[in-house]
């Protein structure tokens, strides 16, 4: 993919969910092009009342590497430090789960009733 979008200096050319190019306030949202792709755009895919007012330029965008892959679980596990609780925080977990298996056995006994 290249560095190329569709613009009038102010707006840019976006391709929306309905497949229409329509204008867009920021660069950051603007589809990049190849020069030709670009080009081929402007020619033939948008109405002909932008195409006086927009042309192709070189884009400021830095384009995202996609070959980068998001870390998986097991690298997260390796690369993060695990954090003990502290006795006291424990002391409060089992407190809640003692409660909430009061509150489960309360709702038991009173569907017997």
């Amino acid at each position: 993919m290249g560095n190329y979008l569709i613009t009038d200096g102010d707006r840019f050319i976006y391709r929306n969910h309905s497949g229409k190019y329509v204008p867009v306030k920021s660069e950051s949202m603007a589809d990049l092009y190849s020069k030709k792709q670009a080009e081929a755009i402007h020619a033939n895919c948008i109405p002909k009342s932008l195409r006086k007012l927009f042309r192709v330029e070189r884009s400021s965008v830095i384009q995202v590497d996609k070959s980068i892959k998001p870390p998986d679980a097991v690298q997260i596990s390796n690369n993060t430090e695990k954090v003990m609780l502290s006795t006291n925080i424990q002391l409060w977990v089992d407190k809640i789960k003692d409660l909430n298996g009061l509150a489960g056995r309360y709702l038991k006994e009173k569907r017997l009733y």
